[in-house]
């Protein structure tokens, strides 16, 4: 039995792998650049699983199998990542996980994004949500930056103690998988538009104005429009 049993559990395993890669749900919980790893795990898998089926069909002659056979913490961990899968449907980070971790409107110092890389994509006007609020960080003065115009996605999240319409711009920034996670925000002023759910993804057209909350300057992205879109396929952010 317990030869039967191992295969198939690394067969679940391995079926489990390919089925997040194949519908690219394997981005919410890893960096891209990562994903090859995960193939790599799939055929060593599958070369295991094999193994096993060569090695049932070898001359009886040969000497059996010395072992205790299949323990029921290896079952466990085999079976605890493919159980989490199904019964936890596939999303990435949003304002639920929010509640555990700060939004940055600055952005925290153990996440580097060099000023060159910064000054690159402002320049060649393709600067994502985390090159904004990473520019943000490095300018003493924000003023320089009101009038400039941008477009960004993100998710809506509506905290506390903004006025009724403003609330946060966000993504989260992925290092090398979810449990690094970062969320960084930047506060959009929509004054003649009904706030958006929490979490529903936006593409926010306008220009960036600064305003003084607890005497700091904070940047503020002045919307001339609000569309409402479909969560992207790759929801996360990565250090360039």
């Amino acid at each position: 039995m317990a030869k039967r049993l191992k295969p198939l559990l690394l067969l679940s395993l391995a079926l489990f792998l390919y089925a997040r890669l194949s519908d690219g749900t394997i981005l919410f919980y890893i960096n891209h650049r990562f994903v090859w790893l995960i193939w790599v795990a799939v055929v060593v898998l599958g070369i295991v699983i094999v193994s096993y089926r060569v090695t049932r069909h070898l001359p009886s002659g040969n000497p059996p199998e010395h072992g205790h056979g299949l323990r029921w913490y290896t079952v466990g961990i085999l079976l605890l990542p493919v159980l989490l899968g199904l019964l936890v449907p596939a999303q990435p980070l949003g304002t639920t996980a929010l509640a555990n971790r700060e939004l940055n409107v600055a952005l925290q110092t153990a996440l580097t994004v060099s000023s060159r890389t910064i000054r690159q994509a402002v320049e060649q006007r393709d600067p994502t949500l985390l090159d904004w609020v990473g520019a943000f960080q490095q300018e003493s003065d924000l003023s320089a930056f009101v009038g400039e115009t941008t477009e960004l996605t993100g998710f809506v999240y509506r905290q506390d103690g903004l006025p009724p319409d403003t609330w946060l711009l966000s993504r989260f920034v992925v290092t090398c998988c979810v449990a690094d996670a970062i969320a960084v925000g930047l506060a959009v002023r929509a004054p003649d538009l009904v706030p958006p759910e929490n979490d529903q993804w936006v593409e926010v057209r306008g220009q960036f104005d600064v305003e003084i909350r607890d005497g700091k300057q904070v940047a503020v992205l002045v919307a001339d429009s609000v569309t409402y879109i479909g969560q992207p396929q790759q929801p996360y952010l990565y250090p360039r």
